[in-house]
């Protein structure tokens, strides 16, 4: 005999658990995240600066001062600076000594605030001074003030003679040539070296999700935006531990094509440099989306045949 058909039915779904999401719902979810993510970013970079205060001693003059310890580094030579109300440019860089390229018309009092904004992308110097110690080689030297945190393995100048840096040490700064000079640096010898920055508008916003605070900021904002995604696309909302996850996701994928192009990609122009940062920011928010609705079925409860 033939026995009664079996049915399937659905096992029953914990409450709270929700309808799984297609790749549509991740989607708009991923978007909202990103909406998220730019006006934080937007907001850092229109309220940040480098920022310093001048000091009174050695005395400021109409060409150079010196500012609060340790925060000389922060500026870049040939770009526009604020010193209290005047604007001028910043000629060279000493440790926590700057120098301008114009006199102002007097010196600035000791507490006048000195601020750099570089919101759009654009070319810049790294410059700094060679320090006395430790002591300079033919091939290896410290700039003064840690300004060494911001060049790189490229085409430099050491006291206006064409140099090349093999490597920066990532702990001390120290730069290493790829040739020997002729005599060591004297202390106080000007090194610069052309960089490209990609300025605040773009640094900030993409810096948020490919850094370990964006974990929590690209999660949070996950479940935050979980209400809203659903009210969009018509569906029930998924589950928190579900979009906790997503929003994860999103900031493996960022940080994984982040070390990818800082290991692999070298880039040869100012334009390839923000399509790079742009694209290590954006793949979370378009690969995550697209794989998700099949990780989602590993942790869902499964339909069962009844006999």
């Amino acid at each position: 005999m033939v026995g009664p058909t079996p049915t399937v039915r659905p096992a029953t779904i914990p409450a709270g658990a929700g309808p799984p999401w297609t790749r549509r719902n991740w989607y708009v979810l991923a978007g909202l995240v990103a909406l998220v993510v730019v006006v934080l970013g937007l907001l850092l970079a229109l309220s940040g600066n480098a920022s310093a205060t001048v000091q009174s001693t050695p005395a400021p003059t109409t060409t150079s001062f010196t500012v609060t310890s340790g925060d000389g580094k922060a500026f870049l030579c040939g770009l526009s600076v604020s010193v209290g109300d005047s604007q001028d440019t910043i000629k060279s860089i000493d440790g926590d000594r700057i120098t301008l390229t114009d006199p102002l018309s007097s010196p600035p009092s000791s507490g006048t605030t000195l601020s750099q904004k570089v919101l759009l992308p654009t070319s810049a110097t790294a410059c700094g001074a060679v320090a006395s110690s430790p002591a300079p080689t033919t091939t290896q030297i410290s700039l003064a003030g840690g300004a060494g945190e911001d060049f790189g393995p490229s085409n430099a100048t050491i006291g206006g003679v064409a140099a090349t840096i093999a490597s920066v040490d990532p702990n001390s700064y120290r730069l290493t040539l790829s040739r020997a000079l002729d005599a060591p640096p004297s202390a106080g010898t000007e090194v610069a070296q052309s960089i490209f920055t990609v300025g605040s508008l773009i640094g900030d916003v993409v810096a948020l999700p490919v850094n370990l605070p964006g974990l929590i900021i690209l999660a949070i904002g996950a479940v935050l935006m979980r209400p809203f995604a659903a009210r969009i696309t018509k569906k029930a909302r998924t589950r928190v531990l579900e979009t906790l996850l997503f929003g994860v996701l999103i900031w493996l994928v960022d940080t994984f094509v982040w070390v990818l192009e800082g290991s692999s990609l070298n880039s040869a122009s100012g334009t390839q440099v923000v399509l790079e940062w742009l694209l290590a920011a954006a793949s979370g928010f378009i690969l995550a989306p697209a794989a998700y609705p099949s990780l989602t079925r590993l942790f869902r409860p499964r339909t069962r045949t009844a006999r």
